[in-house]
């Protein structure tokens, strides 16, 4: 909705020696590790459509990358080489609008962004379901969780698969998607149900709520 701030930030250092290994290079000895990995910010840009890159230490943008309509939530990949990116193609709108009144959803619009921090680029766009809002990362980095804000469901998206591989219904209009530290369960918060829904990881179905 319109009420609420139009960018989501990801602050993710990148440890340049781990993506060059990632690369096929090997790693500088650790007497050569000397310096402090950069900080970059990341921040989506839900109006313009795209990703802008800040230094941290400067506070000055570095580079702006498109990626599509109405990026929202965004989440880094456990190793920090790859960004994850909520896009939707439901026309924006705020508290009380009658949504007859909207131009039509572009459902071809939706998914999840996928972007190589080492390219610095966006590579793919993978299925996130309907009207995706925020996205978590499992542990091992291989599934995707992703709210469905219009249709009161998360998505459950494999990376490798590139496909949704289960749906759990939840509360109305989901939006906050968290992973708990253990990999066990996933909390997302509901808006117009203000509640948030416990799911179960594994069974991929919905354990509790609480206000």
């Amino acid at each position: 909705t319109m009420n609420r701030l139009m960018t989501r930030l990801a602050a993710v250092p990148i440890a340049w020696g781990c993506a060059l290994s990632a690369c096929g290079r090997p790693a500088p000895p650790p007497a050569e590790q000397t310096q402090t990995p950069p900080v970059r910010v990341y921040v989506t840009n839900e109006g313009s459509g795209d990703l802008t890159i800040i230094d941290a230490a400067t506070q000055s943008a570095i580079v702006t990358i498109p990626l599509g309509k109405r990026p929202r939530g965004i989440k880094a990949s456990p190793d920090r080489t790859m960004l994850y990116v909520a896009l939707s193609g439901s026309p924006p709108a705020g508290p009380g609008v009658d949504e007859k009144t909207l131009p039509p959803p572009d459902r071809s619009a939706d998914g999840i962004g996928v972007v190589d921090l080492r390219q610095g680029k966006l590579i793919k766009v993978l299925p996130g379901g309907s009207d995706p809002e925020q996205v978590d990362v499992s542990r091992d980095g291989r599934q995707l969780f992703v709210a469905n804000e219009d249709a009161a469901q998360l998505s459950v998206v494999d990376v490798t698969d590139g496909r949704v591989v289960v749906t759990v219904k939840v509360g109305e209009e989901p939006e906050g998607v968290s992973v708990s530290p253990d990999g066990h369960l996933v909390y997302v918060t509901s808006e117009a149900s203000g509640a948030v829904f416990v799911v179960d990881t594994a069974a991929h179905k919905v354990l509790k709520s609480f206000e």
